[in-house]
């Protein structure tokens, strides 16, 4: 059954049980997602290209952020992070659930292992009733931009959307959604994203003095897949869509949807790291390209697969943040199904 079915459903089940409108959300939050999502790095930063960007290693005490305790906003689920680092300190922005709603909460860290919740979470809640995405706040990814800027993708209970929320220094924790919300839609009908565009990524590309150009890339479903596809803007973020799109499709592994572009420049090189795979068994890629149009993907994918029968993330990886310092850092969601998400790390030397 195509997805447009799925997603009509889903608004006649509006009014049901708040757990029954969860579940739903998880469902769909993993089904599109990154699943799960986000690559974020500093974007000042332009290391010299390592030699392989193969044979990740997950961190023995993984995961190393889970639900929270029964009660507290995310005591069902975690996931999707985006890593950025200020002052010497790790900022996780992440999706929690609590069995009602899923939502935006933010962890920090001085090592990338223990973390700590802030106190005061979510961060970033629901839209008012009969707004852009008053259904759920899902898929942050959080950089330098104008201030500090979250892109996220929302939902009204039938289109997932791409919007944007400001703050002015990352250890405010205090969020402003912009009032231009949403600011990425859906294609027209007939289009390779008719249905909803999602799992943001925003990325400088050229800044020749005050005049500076930014892409976003997502992923967008036409019913039957998700591939990746960009936009591009300028300072006004008046997003107009590549006219090839998309430039990265589905494949053999990666089938049927590939989505969660987090994207690092290396040198010459553009490395994106993407979640692909079958409903219930998402892995994580890796391409490369030296024009962030054309990409290669890497013989070696899935470059960080599923754990053994019986651990934590048996069941899907997906929806990771990647930093580089010296060494590959990437954090990623996984679990043992739909009901089941926490974040664990792995490095790459």
């Amino acid at each position: 059954m195509k997805l447009r079915r799925k997603l009509i459903s889903e608004e006649s089940l509006r009014t049901k049980k708040s757990t029954i409108r969860f579940t739903l959300g998880i469902i769909i939050l993993i089904l599109i997602s990154h699943p799960l999502f986000l690559t974020t790095c500093k974007e000042s930063t332009e290391p010299e290209e390592p030699e392989e960007i193969t044979g990740w290693q997950k961190h023995p005490d993984n995961p190393v952020l889970g639900p929270g305790p029964a009660g507290s906003w995310d005591d069902a689920y975690v996931g999707c992070p985006s890593v950025i680092i200020d002052n010497d300190t790790l900022y996780m922005f992440y999706v929690g659930g609590d069995g009602q709603n899923l939502r935006i909460g933010v962890a920090t860290s001085a090592n990338g292992i223990s973390w700590e919740k802030y106190p005061h979470n979510p961060i970033l809640d629901l839209g008012s009733e009969g707004t852009w995405d008053d259904y759920w706040v899902i898929f942050p990814h959080v950089r330098h931009g104008w201030g500090i800027e979250m892109w996220y993708q929302g939902n009204d209970g039938t289109t997932d959307r791409i919007g944007l929320a400001k703050s002015i220094l990352l250890n405010t924790f205090t969020w402003e959604k912009s009032s231009e919300n949403p600011f990425l839609e859906p294609g027209p009908e007939g289009s390779w994203d008719d249905m909803q565009v999602s799992t943001p990524f925003v990325y400088l590309w050229e800044s020749p003095g005050w005049v500076k150009t930014f892409r976003l890339y997502y992923a967008g479903s036409d019913g039957d897949y998700f591939r990746i596809g960009y936009a591009e803007a300028g300072n006004d973020y008046t997003w107009e869509k590549f006219e090839n799109n998309p430039v990265l499709d589905v494949g053999s592994w990666d089938s049927p949807r590939v989505q969660d572009p987090r994207i690092i420049e290396i040198g010459d090189t553009y490395h994106m790291w993407y979640s692909g795979g079958d409903f219930f068994t998402w892995r994580i890629g890796h391409a490369t390209s030296a024009d962030g149009i054309s990409w290669t993907k890497d013989p070696n994918n899935p470059v960080l697969n599923v754990g053994k029968s019986g651990e934590w993330d048996e069941a899907y990886v997906g929806g990771c943040s990647v930093l580089f310092e010296e060494t590959f850092k990437m954090w990623y969601t996984g679990g043992r199904g739909y009901m089941h998400g926490s974040i664990g790390y792995a490095i790459k030397k």
